[in-house]
């Protein structure tokens, strides 16, 4: 404080020489008393040790500060090395899937195990005659294959799973009794998936509108969106009975049959065994009859029966008569005038016998003049 006061302008706890000398004496309290002089030197002995004390204790705790400041820095470094590598490892070990293999496994069943787990796909379809519809024929990525979760998202790095849609070929079911309405419903559901072709004809032994036949048969093994044409029963044929006259006895029947008339067949006693070549001489009820109850009686007869060999007269007459008619009008205009007209000039035989024949000048010759 002395001098502070001493030097205003100075660092305060030093003194200066100069300013010492210029400035005046200062009575202090005590001043001949040198214990309280010695006093004020110790206290600021020990004022100034402080100062340098605290200096130093700052240096130093500056120093340890730094020191520890660079540990802590080094060791968090490490540290936060050590956190980040073991959460990235387990990080990524938990981003990591095993490939299952998904071979003929329902893929209703293995699309929710990969939703759930993260794993995008895609399903695309194909037939097989091997695998049943609706399982896993193939897989993009191998059995036992690590992937990374998030790399399933990327272009190109999505599982790819192949699905069977079954058989491209389905087997015909066999129809009788179905009506055509459900067949055509069986026939185009998916399974089938078969163009239905409808066509309807007579059947004696077949209800109307229940299947009477189907093409290709049942138990055939057909492709799908094939075609298949079925046939439907209209019932027995009520109208006119068609002219099989002069046909084979089986074609016949056959063909009657095909359009909805029942048929018999009427062989002779004699002509017994030998059906396949007969034919049909007669036919009742007649051709053109409507609405019949019965079936139609064909009686079978020989070739020669059908077809008779027709009689000469008739045909001889009938040509004659039309060729002989025209001749005789040909014979009158040539005959009348050249014939008769002819005889009268040639006939005048007088003239011959009367000059030539007087045989009296042939006697007179030269008999007589000799003797």
């Amino acid at each position: 404080l002395d001098a502070f006061m001493i030097n205003p302008n100075g660092r305060y706890g030093v003194l200066k020489k100069a300013a010492v000398q210029a400035a005046a004496p200062i009575r202090v309290p005590g001043e001949n008393n040198p214990d309280t002089f010695a006093k004020v030197i110790n206290l600021e002995k020990d004022i100034i040790a402080r100062r340098r004390s605290r200096i130093r204790d700052t240096v130093l705790a500056a120093v340890v500060a730094l020191v520890c400041i660079a540990a802590l820095v080094v060791g968090l470094s490490y540290l936060a090395k050590q956190i980040g590598t073991n959460v990235i490892l387990s990080s990524e070990s938990a981003n990591m899937f095993l490939i299952q293999d998904y071979s003929n496994r329902r893929y209703s069943d293995v699309e929710p195990i990969l939703v759930k787990e993260g794993i995008k796909h895609r399903k695309i379809e194909a037939p097989s005659e091997q695998i049943a519809e609706g399982n896993i024929i193939a897989q993009s990525i191998a059995q036992g294959t690590r992937i990374n979760r998030d790399s399933t998202y990327l272009s190109g790095g999505e599982l790819i799973l192949t699905v069977s849609i079954g058989s491209e070929f389905t087997l015909i079911p066999d129809l009788s009794g179905y009506t055509g309405a459900e067949a055509v419903n069986l026939l185009s559901s998916k399974g089938y998936d078969l163009l239905v072709s409808q066509h309807e004809r007579f059947s004696l032994n077949v209800g109307a509108g229940t299947i009477i036949e189907m093409n290709p048969q049942p138990g055939a093994m057909v492709k799908k969106e094939s075609r298949i044409d079925i046939f439907i029963s209209k019932g027995k044929n009520t109208g006119a009975v068609p002219d099989v006259e002069k046909q084979q006895v089986d074609a016949a029947k056959a063909y009657l049959a095909s359009i909805g008339f029942d048929a018999n067949i009427i062989v002779p006693s004699y002509l017994k065994g030998s059906e396949k070549d007969l034919y049909v001489v007669k036919m009742e009820p007649k051709a053109g009859t409507k609405n019949i109850t019965g079936a139609v009686n064909l009686y079978a007869g020989t070739y020669a029966d059908a077809f008779p060999t027709p009689t000469p007269i008739p045909t001889t007459t009938v040509e004659t008569t039309a060729t002989e008619a025209p001749t005789e009008p040909t014979t009158v205009p040539t005959n009348p005038p050249p014939t008769t007209q002819t005889p009268a000039p040639t006939t005048p035989a007088p003239t011959t016998p009367a000059p030539t024949t007087p045989a009296p000048t042939t006697p007179a010759p030269t008999t007589v003049a000799e003797g």
